[in-house]
C-alpha cells in the first residue's frame, strides 16, 4: 500500500518511488542525482580498468561488476518518479 504524503514527510522516503502518469521525472534535486551518478560512473570506470590477466583477476572483475550493477539499480530508480527509467 502506498504511503500518503504526510506519512512520507513523517517517516522518510518510501521504499520505492510512487508511479506518476507521463514520462519519468527527477524525484530528487538535480544536484543530488548528479552527485550520485558521477560517483557511480567513476567507480564503474575504475572497475573497467581492472586487470583481467589471470583467472583470479578475471573472477574478481566479474564479482566487482556484478556488485556494482546490483548496487546501482535501487538508488538510481529512487532518483526518478517512475520505474521506466
Amino acid at each position: 500500500m502506498a504511503r500518503s504524503r504526510r506519512q512520507q514527510a513523517l517517516y522518510g522516503e518510501p521504499a520505492a518511488p510512487v508511479s506518476t502518469p507521463g514520462p519519468p521525472a527527477l524525484g530528487r534535486p538535480r544536484t543530488e542525482v548528479e552527485q550520485l551518478l558521477n560517483k557511480q560512473i567513476a567507480l564503474g570506470e575504475k572497475i573497467l580498468q581492472m586487470s583481467q590477466n589471470g583467472p583470479n583477476e578475471k573472477l574478481k572483475y566479474i564479482v566487482e561488476t556484478g556488485e556494482w550493477r546490483d548496487y546501482n539499480r535501487l538508488p538510481i530508480k529512487r532518483c526518478f518518479t517512475a520505474f521506466r527509467v
